[in-house]
């Protein structure tokens, strides 16, 4: 297709050596009807590395090139024909399938393979009981963390587990974008009773990315009925979530109150240990070679998101077969020199605190300190998300160094900082100075 032929020349302005990139020979251009693209990757995996990747600037290209009412569409096709270019035959595939079941419920992802550290033994736990005991253990389970830290992963392990040992149970799993979607489109052909037959009937509701049905009403209204009937009638319902409920924006309380009702549990940022651990289980699941160096080197340059590890590691693969160079560290960081931000120094909170306080004239005192003016608690906020995003620290040991603060007051200045910044350009370019005086 020509137009994605001109966007991907575009693209070679934003990323170096964009022909040869493995990622996006396995973007296939499906259609342009309408101003609207439709482009195909062969699995989820590859589909949310793109989104988060890559997918921004197709959109920008797109827009640019093509006028702003250009709509972009990223679906997955199982065809592994259309992708031979990307993995030449007979050569094991750069880039690991998450196959799914009947019900979509991803096959991979189950208990034995969830690497269990400090930062999730509690939702570990939590979660194999809600699986062993559904609807009596602990309802509803409401899961939180920051993306990539391995949500999706224990819920489709929830899943799975029922699945496998509990023959014959209505298990519905999908995501609240899903849920949405699936909404509108029983809306529009008149069809609700259908609806809510099928979600108010089931034995165990998994819903990924709940957050997802803030600022919908109608969502928020069809959601709490299924959840009052779904929890009268003891069956399961699990959540996940980027943040607590309660700093969910724009979700009516009495739903608020409902995802409270039962366990929560949070999985933080792992320690470098559990890191390391991961990497060596998916490294040895999708048969990549790498030894302790690769491993702790990957580790070490992760700030928070274990799915970029596993993309990091995929990338690595992908290089590797594409290549049949053989890997080693140097062969690493060169393959991932554009992902991994160079640093010249590993900064630490007492830094990041120091230029912020520097930046606003105020004292490092004042941001440790329990005042509430926005003079002081704004600064907070950019330090307390600077210092989650430029180092290892979990979300609790950041609250230690900021005056023993809780934890979820950590969590909201981070999600409240990264909301700004993607709507105010003037919060970013603060953050961006700040970012750029540290080095």
């Amino acid at each position: 297709m020509e137009v994605w032929e001109k966007i991907k020349k575009e693209l070679s302005a934003v990323y170096s050596d964009t022909n040869n990139d493995p990622w996006l020979t396995i973007i296939n251009p499906v259609s342009f009807i309408d101003n609207h693209m439709v482009l195909s990757v062969p699995d989820d995996f590859s589909l949310e590395w793109i989104r988060n990747h890559y997918q921004s600037d197709i959109i920008k290209i797109a827009k640019s090139s093509f006028g702003d009412t250009v709509e972009v569409e990223l679906i997955i096709d199982h065809r592994e024909d259309i992708y031979t270019d990307a993995v030449p035959s007979g050569e094991k595939k750069a880039f690991p399938v998450l196959e799914t079941n009947s019900i979509g419920l991803l096959k991979n992802y189950i208990f034995d393979n969830y690497i269990v550290g400090e930062s999730n033994k509690f939702a570990s736990a939590a979660s194999l009981a809600v699986a062993q005991n559904p609807g009596k253990a602990y309802n509803p389970l409401f899961i939180y963390g920051g993306v990539g830290l391995g949500k999706t992963h224990i819920l489709n392990a929830i899943g799975n587990y029922i699945e496998e040992t509990k023959g014959g149970i209505n298990i519905i799993y999908l995501t609240a974008e899903t849920f949405v979607n699936d909404l509108v489109n029983h809306l529009r052909d008149k069809k609700m009773d259908q609806f809510r037959e099928v979600y108010r009937n089931c034995d165990v509701l998994l819903i990924d990315d709940i957050q997802f049905i803030s600022n919908k009403e109608r969502s928020q209204e069809e959601m709490f009925h299924t959840f009052n009937t779904l929890y009268q009638e003891n069956k399961q319902i699990v959540f996940t979530s980027d943040r607590l409920p309660k700093e969910i924006p724009n979700i009516e309380e009495r739903l608020k109150s409902r995802f409270e009702m039962g366990l929560i549990a949070d999985i933080q940022v792992p320690d470098i240990e559990t890191k390391v651990a991961i990497i060596k289980k998916k490294a040895e699941t999708d048969n990549i070679e790498i030894d302790d160096e690769i491993a702790f080197y990957l580790a070490y340059n992760t700030q928070s998101n274990i799915r970029e590890l596993e993309g990091y590691l995929t990338r690595l693969s992908a290089y590797t077969v594409l290549t049949k160079i053989k890997l080693n560290i140097n062969v690493a960081k060169e393959v991932l020199s554009s992902l991994i931000r160079k640093k010249d120094k590993w900064l630490t909170i007492e830094d990041i605190q120091r230029a912020v306080a520097a930046h606003f004239k105020i004292k490092v005192s004042d941001l440790l300190s329990d005042k509430r003016m926005k003079y002081i608690s704004y600064p907070r906020q950019i330090a307390m998300f600077l210092s989650r995003t430029l180092t290892n620290a979990s979300f609790p040991e950041i609250g230690v160094q900021f005056g023993n603060k809780d934890h979820s007051t950590v969590i909201h200045s981070v999600n409240k900082i990264s909301d700004m910044i993607k709507n105010d350009s003037s919060v970013k370019e603060v953050v961006e100075k700040i970012k750029k005086g540290m080095g």
